[in-house]
Protein backbone atom coordinates (compact mmCIF):
# COMPACT_ATOMS: atom_id res chain seq x y z
CA UNK A 1 0.00 0.00 0.00
CA UNK A 2 1.30 3.39 -0.61
CA UNK A 3 0.27 5.57 1.89
CA UNK A 4 3.09 8.46 0.99
CA UNK A 5 4.52 10.57 -1.59
CA UNK A 6 8.18 11.20 -0.57
CA UNK A 7 10.16 13.62 -2.53
CA UNK A 8 14.25 14.17 -2.18
CA UNK A 9 14.94 17.40 -3.52
CA UNK A 10 19.02 17.68 -3.57
CA UNK A 11 19.80 21.95 -3.05
CA UNK A 12 20.03 24.58 -0.86
CA UNK A 13 17.15 25.58 0.20
CA UNK A 14 14.96 22.92 -0.93
CA UNK A 15 12.59 22.60 2.67
CA UNK A 16 10.86 25.72 0.75
CA UNK A 17 10.66 23.98 -3.15
CA UNK A 18 6.71 23.44 -2.49
CA UNK A 19 6.36 26.76 -2.02
CA UNK A 20 8.37 27.95 -4.78
CA UNK A 21 6.30 25.04 -7.59
CA UNK A 22 3.54 26.48 -6.02
CA UNK A 23 1.90 22.99 -4.40
CA UNK A 24 0.00 22.72 -1.75
CA UNK A 25 1.99 22.64 1.90
CA UNK A 26 3.21 18.97 2.72
CA UNK A 27 2.62 17.15 5.55
CA UNK A 28 6.40 17.15 6.75
CA UNK A 29 9.62 18.57 5.74
CA UNK A 30 12.91 16.64 7.02
CA UNK A 31 15.55 19.05 6.17
CA UNK A 32 19.87 18.12 6.53
CA UNK A 33 20.74 20.94 8.48
CA UNK A 34 24.35 21.06 6.50
CA UNK A 35 23.75 21.64 2.85
CA UNK A 36 19.83 22.45 3.03
CA UNK A 37 18.54 19.47 1.12
CA UNK A 38 15.28 17.74 2.12
CA UNK A 39 12.96 15.03 1.67
CA UNK A 40 9.59 16.32 1.10
CA UNK A 41 6.40 14.15 2.45
CA UNK A 42 2.63 14.49 1.89
CA UNK A 43 0.57 11.36 3.29
CA UNK A 44 -2.41 10.47 1.43
CA UNK A 45 -5.66 10.70 2.22
CA UNK A 46 -6.64 6.99 1.03
CA UNK A 47 -3.65 4.33 0.61
CA UNK A 48 -3.64 3.43 -2.94
CA UNK A 49 -2.74 -0.65 -3.38
CA UNK A 50 -0.19 -1.48 -5.49
CA UNK A 51 -0.37 -5.43 -6.18
CA UNK A 52 -0.92 -7.31 -9.24
CA UNK A 53 -4.81 -7.30 -8.19
CA UNK A 54 -5.05 -4.42 -7.59
CA UNK A 55 -7.32 -1.93 -9.66
CA UNK A 56 -5.03 -0.28 -12.61
CA UNK A 57 -6.81 3.08 -12.28
CA UNK A 58 -5.87 4.17 -8.89
CA UNK A 59 -2.41 3.03 -9.48
CA UNK A 60 -2.14 5.30 -12.76
CA UNK A 61 -3.69 8.27 -10.84
CA UNK A 62 -1.08 8.25 -8.30
CA UNK A 63 1.88 7.28 -10.70
CA UNK A 64 0.36 10.91 -12.32
CA UNK A 65 0.30 12.75 -9.33
CA UNK A 66 3.75 11.78 -8.15
CA UNK A 67 5.48 12.22 -11.66
CA UNK A 68 3.54 15.78 -11.93
CA UNK A 69 5.14 16.92 -8.21
CA UNK A 70 8.42 15.49 -8.69
CA UNK A 71 8.81 17.56 -11.89
CA UNK A 72 7.45 20.96 -10.59
CA UNK A 73 9.96 20.12 -7.18
CA UNK A 74 12.98 19.33 -9.70
CA UNK A 75 13.13 16.31 -7.22
CA UNK A 76 15.51 13.33 -7.49
CA UNK A 77 13.82 10.91 -10.02
CA UNK A 78 16.26 7.79 -8.81
CA UNK A 79 14.70 8.49 -4.91
CA UNK A 80 14.12 5.21 -4.38
CA UNK A 81 12.12 5.89 -0.87
CA UNK A 82 13.18 6.54 2.41
CA UNK A 83 14.56 3.77 4.67
CA UNK A 84 11.59 4.35 7.27
CA UNK A 85 8.20 5.78 6.63
CA UNK A 86 7.13 8.78 8.59
CA UNK A 87 4.96 8.64 11.89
Amino acid sequence: MACWLIFDIDRPGAASAWADADLPPPTYVATNPENGHAHIGYALSAPVCLTDAARKHPQRYLAAIEHAYMTRLRADGAFNGPLATPP
